[in-house]
C-alpha cells in the first residue's frame, strides 16, 4: 500500500492559473470527505470548450508521460511513480459532455450558480495514493452574471 503524498506544482515560483470558457456545474458543489468538489461540465461540440479541453489534455499527457520526460523533478519522485498509473483530469460523459473535476478553494462561495459560469482554476499539485497519481486543479474563483463569488 502506498502512502498519500502531494507534490506542489509551480512555474517560475507561481501557480499556473487560467479561466475556463463559460461552462456549467450540473451537480452543484459536492462534498467528498472533507473536500468540496466542482465537476465543471464542457461540451466537446463547442469550439471554445474543445480548445479548453485540449489544453487540459496537454497537461495530462505531459504528466502521464513524465517518466520519459526531461523535466527536473524532486529526488525520489520518479521512483515513487515508476509503477503507478496516471489518472486523467477529465471524465467523458454522454452526449458530448466532459467533466473536469476540480477542488474548491477553502473560502468558496458560489451562490448556487450552476449554469453559464466562468471558473478561474489553478494547477495545484500532483497527488499520489494507493498506486495511482494525478493532478489536482483548484477553483479559485467562480463568476456568473458578472459577479465574483469566490474570494482570492
Amino acid at each position: 500500500r502506498y502512502m498519500n503524498k502531494a507534490y506542489r506544482i509551480s512555474y517560475n515560483f507561481n501557480k499556473l492559473k487560467f479561466n475556463t470558457p463559460i461552462c456549467n456545474l450540473p451537480f452543484g458543489i459536492e462534498k467528498f470527505g472533507s473536500k468540496y468538489i466542482a465537476n465543471l461540465e464542457f461540451d466537446t461540440s463547442n469550439n471554445e470548450h474543445h480548445n479548453y479541453l485540449a489544453y487540459i489534455k496537454h497537461f495530462d499527457k505531459l504528466f502521464s508521460n513524465i517518466k520519459e520526460s526531461k523535466i527536473i523533478l524532486p529526488n525520489g519522485f520518479m521512483n515513487e511513480i515508476k509503477n503507478m498509473k496516471f489518472t486523467p483530469s477529465l471524465k467523458e460523459r454522454e452526449n458530448n459532455k466532459v467533466h473536469h473535476r476540480c477542488h474548491l478553494k477553502n473560502n468558496c462561495e458560489t451562490n448556487n450558480i450552476k449554469n453559464n459560469l466562468i471558473a478561474e482554476i489553478e494547477l495545484d499539485h500532483i497527488w499520489i495514493h494507493d498506486g495511482v497519481f494525478g493532478l489536482v486543479w483548484i477553483v479559485t474563483n467562480i463568476s456568473g452574471a458578472g459577479t465574483s463569488h469566490v474570494s482570492q
